[in-house]
């Protein structure tokens, strides 16, 4: 009997304790995010003692130095933890070698991170690229990378009253020492049409394209332009966007560079395709006329993923069971001693 009050107690414990040690596991902050890789200032690597920092929406959040072990001359790691009181989860992650920013860009997630070498230039950039001027293939100007795309579903849902609609923000990183034009691409379904922010229609079906192809109006080190996108589908369904942007130094379109990125767009129910689109009351620099450039607030690349949590975790799952498992081996052995 004494040994059923006992097996009673533990088993009442276990229930008792169970949930807070879940609710406790599932408060814990999650894990940084982690990046390493060489540091490359000015064409050389960075020398060692170099800082390397991490930067979201402004502020530093993390920094280390290159070889700070001295076993790895011009490598970096750095660890970039969440701290209590926000959530960092699909933020942009910029860096810093030095006091100069680099031109890779990365993304905070829990657990992620990874290998990203790092490159940045701290010479001015050349002043005949500040004005449009073309450029000879290898020389004149350096391009590092392509231009960067980010998206904003304003709209991601298609339906009888509204027209689906994304604000797509092109920047030119500010490591390049080119103007670029370039060329926007859409591919998308078959029922689907596509217009810009005028209410021109683009596509009705396979590729659209968008340009930015005026020398006298390039997309300068630094800047940005957007393109707002309206689209319309006769078919319900989930689809998704595929978006490229070619881009070259202005005059030298053999020196290209290509960005993806992609959007889902739904279609809770159909649009009629021959009902003309209404023009957007935001406009881009895509219009004939110079129109202010869409500057969204918060700039992550492409949509963000969810904040992940304890009960869909593979950890916080094999918890939850470890707990159940031992409360049914008590109740088990609550019961054969009952029975004794």
């Amino acid at each position: 009997m004494r040994t059923l009050g006992v097996s009673l107690v533990i088993a009442i414990t276990m229930l008792v304790v169970a949930p807070s040690l879940a609710t406790a596991l599932a408060q814990q902050p999650p894990l940084p995010s982690i990046f390493g890789g060489t540091a490359i200032l000015d064409g050389t690597t960075a020398a060692d003692g170099t800082e390397v920092s991490a930067w979201i929406d402004g502020a530093k959040v993390a920094s280390t130095t290159v070889n700070l072990k001295g076993s790895n001359p011009g490598n970096y790691a750095l660890k970039i933890p969440q701290p209590p009181d926000r959530s960092y989860n699909g933020q942009e992650v910029s860096f810093r070698i030095g006091d100069v920013t680099t031109a890779e860009i990365g993304t905070w997630e829990s657990s992620g991170g990874g290998i990203l070498n790092l490159t940045a230039s701290s010479a001015p950039p050349d002043p005949t690229s500040a004005h449009g001027l073309p450029q000879a293939s290898g020389e004149g100007c350096i391009l590092r990378q392509g231009v960067r795309i980010r998206l904003f579903p304003v709209r991601p849902v298609i339906t009888t009253e509204s027209d689906g609609l994304i604000d797509t923000v092109l920047d030119n990183p500010p490591a390049n020492e080119c103007n670029l034009n370039g060329e926007l691409l859409l591919y998308v379904p078959p029922g689907m049409l596509v217009y810009d922010q005028r209410g021109v229609t683009v596509s009705r079906a396979g590729r659209a394209k968008l340009l930015f192809n005026d020398p006298s109006d390039p997309l300068m080190p630094g800047d940005e332009r957007g393109f707002m996108i309206g689209f319309k589908s006769n078919k319900i369904g989930e689809y998704n966007i595929d978006l490229e942007v070619t881009s070259w130094p202005v005059g030298d379109k053999a020196r290209f560079k290509v960005s993806t990125a992609h959007q889902t767009i739904r279609v809770e129910s159909i649009s009629d395709l021959d009902e003309p689109p209404i023009p957007m009351t935001k406009t881009s620099t895509i219009a004939p006329t110079k129109a202010p450039i869409v500057t969204p607030t918060k700039p992550p690349i492409v949509t963000p993923p969810g904040e992940k949590s304890f009960w869909t975790e593979p950890w916080g799952i094999i918890i939850i069971v470890i707990v159940l498992v031992v409360v049914a081996m008590v109740a088990m052995v609550a019961l054969v001693a009952a029975r004794k």
